[in-house]
Parts: C-alpha cells; sequence; structure tokens
C-alpha cells in the first residue's frame, strides 16, 4: 500500500485508512478498527477524532500508522499488530505464534467462576494455555485459587507467564504434551477442576474463515483433522481421571457442529451428569461433566 494521503490531517488518515480496510471487513468494522489503531498505538481517542478533526501528525506518527494498516490490509489481526487482547477486562499481551483469546473463552470462564466462587482454595488446571487468559482470570477471581496451567508451546508458556506476572497470579506453568500418555505422570494431582480449550477446528472449516486467523494464527492451537475430530477431548478424559479428585469437573469449550459427539465419548469414558451449555449466541459451546 502507497503512502498516498493528501495531507497529515487526522481525519484525513481516519478517512483514508478506514476506506481502505473496507476491501477487507464491513465498513463498520473497517471503521472501529482504524479508531482502534488511532487509539492503541497514538494515544488518539474517538472523542478526539472527532473534536480535534484538523489535529496534524508528525510524520514519525504517520510512519507508524501506515506500517499498522499495511499489516492489516494483509489480514494480520490488530492484536498481533498492538500486541494486547482483552479479556474479562484484562489486558493481556500477545504476538504471533500465540492464540487470541475469543470472548466464547470468556463465557467457559464465566461457568467455572459460577460453580468455584463460594470454594476457597481450589485446585484447578487449564490445559493448552496459550496466552494464559484462563488461568489468570481464573486466579483473578476465584479466592485463593491453587492454578497450575499446561501447553506444548515454549513460546506461549513465555507469554503466559509475562501475563501472570504482570497481574501477580501464582501459576504454575508446566510444558507437557497431553496427547502422550507418558506425559500424564508430570501433572499435578488432587484437581477439582480441569478446563481446556483444545484444537477443535476442523481442517474442512478452513475455508469459511477469515484470512487473518488462517494465515495468521497458530494452526496448532486452532485445528484438528476430520478424521480424529476429537483427539484432544479423548486424551484430556483420560488423563484427567488420572488427576481428578473423586466427583473433580470438566470443562470443555467444543466445536459447535461435535456437541453430542464429545458428549458421548464423555459418557463412554465414564463421566456423570454430562451436560452440553450453549454460548451467548445459541451456539453448543461448552461442556461440563464429573467425574465419579
Amino acid at each position: 500500500m502507497a503512502l498516498a494521503i493528501p495531507d497529515n490531517r487526522i481525519a484525513t488518515l481516519y478517512r483514508h485508512y478506514a476506506n481502505a480496510l473496507m476491501a477487507l471487513y464491513d465498513e463498520n468494522e473497517a471503521k472501529a478498527l482504524a479508531r482502534l489503531v488511532f487509539d492503541e498505538l497514538l494515544g488518539i481517542s474517538s472523542a478526539y477524532l472527532l473534536a480535534e478533526p484538523n489535529h496534524l501528525l508528525t510524520e514519525s506518527e504517520i510512519l507508524t500508522v501506515h506500517f499498522a494498516f499495511k499489516d492489516l490490509l494483509k489480514g494480520k489481526p490488530i492484536q498481533y499488530i498492538t500486541g494486547k487482547a482483552y479479556f474479562r477486562g484484562l489486558v493481556l499481551h500477545v504476538e504471533e505464534g500465540v492464540l487470541i483469546p475469543r470472548p466464547e473463552t470468556e463465557e467457559l470462564v464465566g461457568i467455572i467462576i459460577d460453580d468455584f466462587k463460594h470454594k476457597e482454595g481450589a485446585q484447578i488446571l487449564d490445559v493448552g494455555t496459550g496466552s494464559g487468559c484462563i488461568p489468570i482470570s481464573l486466579a483473578m477471581e476465584i479466592k485463593n485459587a491453587k492454578l497450575y496451567a499446561t501447553d506444548i508451546m515454549d513460546h506461549a508458556l513465555g507469554v503466559a507467564k509475562e501475563n501472570a506476572e504482570k497481574y501477580r497470579c501464582n501459576i504454575q506453568f508446566l510444558k507437557n504434551n497431553i496427547l502422550e500418555q507418558a506425559c500424564w505422570h508430570a501433572l499435578p494431582g488432587n484437581i477439582e477442576a480441569l478446563v481446556s480449550n483444545p484444537p477443535y477446528v476442523l481442517e474442512s472449516e478452513k475455508r469459511d474463515m477469515h484470512r487473518n486467523v488462517v494465515d495468521f494464527e497458530p494452526p496448532e492451537a486452532l485445528f484438528v483433522t476430520d478424521e480424529d475430530p476429537l483427539i484432544f477431548y479423548r486424551a484430556i478424559a483420560r488423563a484427567a481421571q488420572t488427576i481428578l479428585i473423586p466427583g473433580g469437573k470438566l470443562y470443555f469449550e467444543i466445536n459447535e457442529k461435535l456437541g453430542k459427539e464429545t458428549a458421548h465419548l464423555l459418557k463412554e469414558a465414564g463421566y456423570n451428569d454430562v451436560m452440553i451449555m450453549n454460548d451467548l449466541r445459541g451456539k453448543q459451546r461448552f461442556i461440563k461433566a464429573i467425574l465419579p
């Protein structure tokens, strides 16, 4: 994208880049992204944009927003450009190679908090922690909870630790491959709740997804084969049987198309009270089960 703008007023640049983004996004989303770039990278709020449209940007500021919009037009997610993702009131650091937290996962965390908000000192394990959004939120909202979190990627664990340190959360992070049964012995025991948002998007669903997800977010955190889409759920359910206390709870975020299949897997594995729950859009998105 050539740097071709008639002047350096913020109103001019905002219109220029918002219009350019409409090639990839609808009008409302394009404008929202443009406002976010000015706000996050230059500290220029939407209110200031409206109140001071003739404010002149410096050459350095123009270059900052130009390269940000250049990345956006390639499909790069705004969270990777600003380095920030918002999750249940938290501002988490994210970067390429780490999955961007989703609103649905905020709902999953809310379900767990509702179940444990009156229980002090609960021991909870998050499998596949990514940015650390789940255990950090739980640590902030469940009194004296003891949190553990695993991931297979060193890069993700580094980002999760950084986020936990920012919010002064005492979380024990472990590198672990849940698909390898030989690794289960390293998981903590006496766990009261195990939560996971594992890869569940089918490879065949890629064609329906936006390029900013497919081209930029870590595929190992998103996709599973159509031939064995429940591979992570099967492994985690089996591993959980070795570390959950009797009556311990298992929480999953799931593929909306595979709710019945995931519930059947958990029932066959011996779990009780298997419950499928909808997200705010009415999609089957979560499952809760209890170990006898």
